[in-house]
């Protein structure tokens, strides 16, 4: 399988559905990724991460071409995983996203970030906004009718979340140090000090009606295919 340079392809993966097969998927884990797993406290929580880590081996190997067990990963200073540098060869970046029964895996042959958020309705989002939204974007937000605002703030983090997953820094780039845009055709504004001068895009990804999903990518996307991955 493989995955031009101006396209992404973004899976979908009902863990519910990877249940049934998570005995396989766990012998297809390392040592140390089964070792992080023991971290978890919570058994919901663990049980969730060897499935997403297990599909995410399944299908990476489809664009590799070798045993999804061969497949070696590191994570670079900030945590996020790649590829091993004997394997980098083969030019193919991704990235994970998942909450609650489902999870979305972006694969690109550029840097790519992807993130997906529950709408919960518990949250206190009027109390969070300040903290993670530029001033641009929550005055913005605050434009638009009380009706909408909720959704809107969960699309500006995602986005927010999705750009920040592409660039790989982790928290260390500020969320209000940028801002992103609701549109598809917007640029995202970045502070000098953290612009990499790369020509980053973000785009919306309808998922379901209590979700939301963005996807930040590094280079031009001509062609957004979306599948199904099957268990």
């Amino acid at each position: 399988m493989a995955v031009a340079g101006d396209e992404v392809h973004v899976w979908e993966i009902a863990l519910d559905e990877a249940v049934t097969r998570a005995v396989e998927l766990g012998l297809l884990l390392s040592a140390d990724e089964h070792e992080r797993a023991a971290r978890f406290y919570f058994r919901a929580d663990r049980d969730r991460w060897v499935l997403c880590r297990g599909a995410l081996r399944s299908i990476v190997a489809r664009y590799i071409g070798i045993p999804p067990k061969d497949l070696v990963f590191q994570s670079n200073a900030y945590g996020k995983p790649q590829l091993a540098p004997t394997l980098q060869s083969s030019c193919l970046h991704f990235n994970l996203t998942h909450t609650r029964k489902l999870a979305l895996l972006a694969v690109a042959p550029y840097e790519i970030g992807i993130d997906m958020e529950y709408i919960n309705p518990d949250l206190s989002w009027q109390t969070l906004a300040p903290e993670v939204l530029s001033d641009c974007e929550l005055s913005q937000l605050l434009d638009y009718p009380l009706a909408v605002q909720q959704r809107l703030f969960f699309e500006f983090w995602t986005r927010k979340e999705a750009y920040i997953k592409g660039r790989g820094l982790g928290l260390s780039l500020p969320l209000r140090a940028f801002h992103v845009p609701l549109t598809e055709t917007g640029q995202i504004s970045i502070a000098a000090p953290w612009d990499d001068g790369k020509p980053w895009r973000l785009f919306g990804l309808q998922i379901h009606p209590t979700h939301v999903a963005a996807l930040a990518y590094a280079e031009k996307l001509s062609i957004l295919q979306r599948f199904m991955w099957s268990v």
